[in-house]
């Protein structure tokens, strides 16, 4: 390690926009500098080489940011670790080195670094309130204001699935693009939101269910058409948007039949969070399943109980998810949705799915409600007819 009082090795963790905060501040200070990024892209031999020799120009500071762990043909992380242990302990005066989220969670080489030089750990998660707190706060520091109904439409877009868990880099990239749409503009409104984010995975799934609940067709049309023209593959989208909507309709279902047993909201909140998720392994018929387990040892939930809740009862801005769908209702949408997987695991055309989708679409819209099943069942059957 150098004899210089300064710190130049610094470790970063969290979110991506608060660790290029520092990265830019330290750019800042050094002023004139050579930089280099690096990760699973060089071996340790060629970083040990970087990180011991000087600058080309005597005088001139050095930025290494590292990333993800070096290669090193016959050599564990355990290994590499140690070696870059000591590789940090002769690093040259000139030269400053930035763990930038690498890839380890090895607690002796953090330990290491802290003696060494500077941590610095960043929430990659908020819940509700303080993504509420942050998105205020960035706002209001650019000398702008923001409505509630916008941070609601924002924050429900990332956290589709009502996870407490929302992810502040999703914040920050969709306020950076609507702060640059709005320009010289004081307030930040709904529609500014709408216009603006509307391209991104997030809210295509928040806004068609919005359109599903509302029974709002013709805006479900406009989704089908966004997905066609943005995604190149439009199977593998369709398949993952419809995954989500059959998560959301099987709670549904599970809080209907609940209620039609006479269940009160906390045996319902109580008995759904007993719901687990799943995880696939092998392929073809080989394939099992098993429940997920989280870190801690413990079985990871389906669902969150703010998600419970909110199909339950709603909250201060909209009412519950069940008040828009009877229990018949939910059948066929389960139903039809299985349809859909059918028809893309057999390798029908995009124009195949696309008139299911739209079937699937009217009947939750209750568009010509009585033709829709017939009209899914005939092609499927077709289809089959067409594979026998």
């Amino acid at each position: 390690m150098s004899k210089k009082e300064t710190i130049n090795v610094v470790w970063l963790s969290g979110n991506n926009t608060e660790c290029q905060k520092i990265i830019d501040s330290i750019k800042q200070f050094l002023k004139t500098f050579e930089y280099y990024s690096y990760g699973n892209d060089v071996t340790i031999e060629f970083l040990e080489q970087e990180l011991t020799s000087f600058s080309c120009f005597e005088e001139e500071e050095k930025l290494i940011v590292l990333t993800d762990f070096p290669i090193s043909k016959g050599k564990n992380k355990t290994e590499i670790l140690k070696k870059l242990k000591k590789i940090l302990e002769t690093l040259p005066e000139n030269c400053n080195v930035i763990f930038n989220n690498f890839k380890t969670d090895s607690k002796s080489f953090i330990s290491f670094i802290k003696k060494i030089g500077k941590i610095y750990t960043f929430d990659k998660y908020v819940d509700k309130n303080n993504a509420i707190k942050c998105i205020t706060e960035y706002v209001g520091k650019k000398g702008k204001f923001i409505d509630t109904e916008a941070i609601n439409i924002i924050i429900d877009s990332i956290s589709v699935t009502g996870d407490k868990n929302i992810d502040i880099d999703k914040i920050f990239n969709n306020l950076t693009k609507i702060l640059s749409y709005i320009g010289s503009r004081q307030k930040i409104n709904k529609q500014d939101v709408l216009n603006v984010c509307d391209r991104s995975d997030d809210f295509i799934i928040w806004e068609l269910f919005n359109y599903l609940d509302k029974k709002n067709y013709k805006g479900c049309l406009s989704i089908l058409q966004k997905i066609e023209n943005n995604e190149k593959n439009f199977n593998e989208t369709i398949s993952q948007i419809f995954r989500t909507i059959n998560w959301r309709y099987k709670l549904l279902l599970f809080i209907k039949e609940a209620k039609a047993k006479k269940y009160s909201n906390e045996q319902i909140i109580l008995e759904a969070s007993k719901l687990y998720k799943f995880k696939q392994s092998g392929s073809s018929y080989n394939i099992t399943y098993e429940i997920e387990i989280n870190k801690d040892g413990s079985k990871r939930k389906d669902y969150t109980e703010k998600m419970i809740t909110q199909a339950l009862e709603g909250n201060y801005y909209s009412s519950p998810l069940i008040s828009y769908y009877k229990r018949q209702d939910l059948f066929y949408i389960l139903r039809s949705i299985a349809q859909v997987f059918l028809k893309i695991r057999t390798g029908c055309s995009d124009l195949d799915i696309k008139t299911t989708v739209i079937s699937i679409f009217k009947m939750i819209c209750h568009v010509d409600s009585e033709n829709n099943l017939s009209n899914i069942r005939e092609i499927s059957d077709t289809r089959l007819k067409y594979f026998g």
